[in-house]
């Protein structure tokens, strides 16, 4: 609840409030789909094979 002083109210400003709400912060178009990133796995780089080998994981 908003405190008031005197005996206006700023439609204005209320308004905004009003339709800044109502916005959709992750607007979508019906039907559009999202890859996933990471979902292919990808090679394993030199830096990585040699980190591997000399922690001697597999």
């Amino acid at each position: 609840p908003e405190t008031f002083s005197g005996d206006t109210i700023d439609v204005g400003a209320l308004a905004e409030q009003f339709f800044g709400l109502a916005i959709d912060p992750y607007p979508r178009k019906p039907g559009a789909s999202l890859d996933v990133a990471g979902d292919d796995q990808a090679e394993e780089s030199e830096f990585q094979k040699k980190l591997r080998s000399l922690l001697g994981k597999s």
